[in-house]
């Protein structure tokens, strides 16, 4: 697929040694590591791509741009959730690219680079409030879809408000994400298994429960507002899919030290 040159997106705007040698110990512990290094990897978080306002949750579409085609030319692979095993036995640099919320903004700046480099991504939508505003609408989820690059995972129906992991019951969570599945099912003809916990919120074991009665194999978390995350190994069994979130106050040095973990280049 044709790579989409930095020239043709400002078109579309106008539219990131081993301890003592004979101290077995460390070098386990440093096997261990570099194992760990090898098979862990990233799973990046955006909600915004847009000039204003610029929050704790906003990429400009340049920087976005630039996040894109750096891990282009490093050779990345971006694999959608049921991809991470499979991916595992290729030494490849891989990804996961998610979105949260559903912005319209995602079809007018993401999107059109996404697609461009043929990176797949996760959109985690709220569903009430689907085709509303600024919000993406199913009919575009659907159409989108077809280029087979788009995996769509829940951010709740309608429970995204503060300290909802306190004041929500089992009862209203479950029911809540019932009727996700259902009009995610009616709209797309395809099974939800991802869910995204809003606003970074704790989950408890409860939760998690209700989450894999209800067929979600694949539960996404964040740290909020901050960076502060850690890498995923599938080796780890990990039921908790960590994630960075991105936004504008990092700019392409972090970024790529962040996608990178720290490797020579």
């Amino acid at each position: 697929m044709k790579r989409l040159k930095r020239r043709d997106f400002l078109k579309i705007l106008a539219l990131s040694s081993l301890g003592s040698f004979f101290d077995t110990s460390a070098v386990f512990s440093e096997n261990l590591k570099k194992t760990y290094q090898e098979e862990s990897f990233p799973v990046l978080l955006y909600h915004e791509i847009a000039y204003e306002p610029l929050t704790d949750y906003t990429v400009t579409p340049e920087d976005f741009f630039s996040q894109m085609e750096l891990l282009y030319s490093l050779g990345f692979k971006t694999i959608l959730p049921d991809e991470i095993h499979t991916a595992l036995t290729k030494k490849q640099r891989k990804v996961i690219i998610t979105f949260d919320d559903g912005s319209y903004t995602f079809l007018e700046y993401a999107y059109p680079v996404l697609k461009s480099y043929d990176f797949k991504v996760v959109m985690n939508v709220i569903g009430s409030k689907v085709g509303k505003g600024w919000f993406i609408s199913w009919d575009e989820y659907r159409e989108i879809m077809k280029d087979g690059l788009l995996e769509i995972g829940c951010h709740s129906y309608d429970f995204h408000f503060l300290n909802w992991s306190k004041k929500l019951t089992l009862k209203d969570f479950e029911r809540d994400l019932t009727r996700f599945k259902e009009e995610a099912y009616k709209y797309l003809k395809k099974e939800v298994t991802i869910f995204s916990s809003p606003l970074g919120e704790t989950l408890t074991e409860g939760h998690v429960k209700v989450l894999e009665k209800l067929g979600f194999k694949y539960i996404f978390i964040s740290e909020g507002k901050t960076l502060k995350s850690t890498y995923y190994n599938p080796n780890l069994n990990q039921r908790l899919i960590p994630r960075f979130n991105l936004n504008h106050y990092f700019n392409l040095q972090d970024f790529k030290n962040l996608v990178m973990k720290g490797e020579a280049l």
